[in-house]
């Protein structure tokens, strides 16, 4: 039986603008092939992804280039965690934690934490006796305590992954190191990464629906024409012919809409004389105008749209990327499918028409949370091929609203109005004390001095 992780729990930490930060994330093992980094609101971008002792600069965002490492390359007593150097506020949001075991065959969550990045700290002028700064101290002090009570903390949910070995059509799957999902528009220039053992001679990447035409064969130094399938003739090449440090990714060129499919990646086994799987990329290519990008408030209730032509549909799935083997919805021959569907949109999505009238599979997602967001993908079941086919893909982005209610901004408001009448109270009475050349010769104040004359 695999043993199935589940996130530990979610970690906020606060620093200021140019400092390094750690994230921490430890493995429950030493056995680590693969880290990866990850924030949703990067979509199919990552942070880090570390593989067979390489960093994979492939499909990295732009802005953490040269300022990401892992604390302990060599992974010790399975720490992973993070280090993200010279921080700015475009680095807030949450940070999710994935590695890849021995063990089990998927990218698994360990732990999420939340990083929040102050722009750097100003100073104010300060009274001969620091009264004033003690007292925008003591007013800023009791805004942030009485703020942060009222601002409702949003829930963490973690994500059970998992592959069901039953299902012939994740078979093939379990026999590679783990699947991605590439979401491209038609025209496009698509990387997908492949890393194979050092010394590696002969590559192959193929695709299930080509039968016995592959998509690039490489060996001995030199690109195979002889079987290729003419679809992608002088439109792929890989990454690096050298193949250096293992580096066989297969970049294609103009990409379309017949390109869509899972291309596998293999290389051969001198020891074994066979092939291996290594990966699985599975690229979904839309045509210009069928990508939409939304953008929602946690809370709300959005419906992300999808059309298909055909109206005899018998099966119907909504995927998200970076949530291989699970599902968001899926419905085939009139029931919805339960069993793989990823728990943190149990009894939240639906269609917006179960009936699917004159093909439309758009789908409802109620009361958001900002880990929503990423790219999700609609795909019909074709039955003349008996597989299926994602017509249409819509980035969501979700941004989290909530802040103070009405009656802690009251309480705000109220507090502070006292504060400030306490503070210039002191600050009035130390100024007229100073004024008083001999101390023996200073009087209280009046009552009616403290509030003025």
């Amino acid at each position: 039986m695999k043993q199935h992780l589940q996130p530990e729990y979610q970690k906020n930490i606060t620093a200021e603008s140019g400092q390094d930060v750690t994230l921490t994330c430890r493995a429950p093992n030493n056995n680590i092939r693969v880290v990866e980094w990850s924030r949703a609101d990067l979509g199919d971008k990552h942070v880090l992804l570390y593989r067979d002792g390489h960093f994979v600069p492939e499909g990295q965002h732009p802005s953490f280039k040269n300022r990401v490492d892992l604390q302990d390359r060599q992974m010790k007593d399975g720490d992973v965690s993070l280090i993200l150097k010279d921080v700015t506020t475009a680095d807030n949001g949450a940070y999710e934690c994935h590695v890849l075991m021995g063990e089990i065959n998927l990218l698994k969550l360990i732990n999420s934490t939340y990083l929040h990045v102050d722009p750097p700290g100003q100073t104010g002028g300060d009274t001969e006796d620091g009264s004033v700064g003690l007292i925008i101290g003591l007013i800023v002090f009791l805004l942030l305590v009485t703020a942060f009570g009222a601002v409702v903390v949003g829930f963490f949910k973690y994500r059970k992954k998992k592959l069901n070995p039953a299902d012939p059509h994740v078979a093939e799957h379990l026999q590679s190191e783990y699947h991605k999902i590439i979401p491209a528009e038609s025209g496009q220039k698509v990387t997908l990464t492949c890393r194979a053992p050092n010394n590696s001679k002969r590559v192959k990447w193929s695709r299930a629906d080509l039968r016995d035409k592959y998509v690039l064969l490489y060996q001995d130094g030199h690109l195979n024409p002889d079987n290729q399938h003419p679809s992608f003739k002088s439109r792929l090449t890989l990454q690096d012919r050298q193949m250096k440090n293992g580096d066989v990714s297969l970049i294609l060129k103009d990409a379309n809409t017949a390109d869509s499919g899972t291309y596998m990646c293999r290389v051969f086994m001198e020891e074994t004389r066979s092939w291996k799987l290594l990966i699985n990329n599975y690229l979904i290519v839309v045509p210009p105008g069928q990508k939409m990008n939304i953008k929602a408030e946690s809370g709300q209730n959005v419906t992300l749209p999808c059309q298909s032509s055909n109206i005899n549909i018998t099966g119907v799935k909504w995927m998200r990327s970076r949530m291989e083997g699970e599902y968001v919805l899926s419905y085939q021959n009139g029931n919805f499918e339960r069993d793989n569907q990823d728990r943190s949109f149990k009894n939240r999505v639906d269609f917006l028409d179960i009936q699917m009238t004159d093909g439309n599979m758009s789908m409802i997602v109620n009361d958001l949370t900002p880990a929503d967001s990423g790219t999700y993908m609609c795909g019909v079941f074709m039955e003349e091929t008996r597989s299926w086919k994602y017509i249409s893909y819509v980035r969501l982005s979700v941004t989290d609203r909530s802040g103070p209610t009405g009656g802690s901004v009251a309480v705000i408001i109220g507090v502070s109005a006292v504060v400030l009448v306490v503070g210039f109270l002191i600050y009035k009475r130390k100024r007229r004390s100073n004024t008083h050349d001999d101390p023996e010769d200073e009087q209280p104040l009046s009552p009616q001095e403290l509030v003025g004359d």
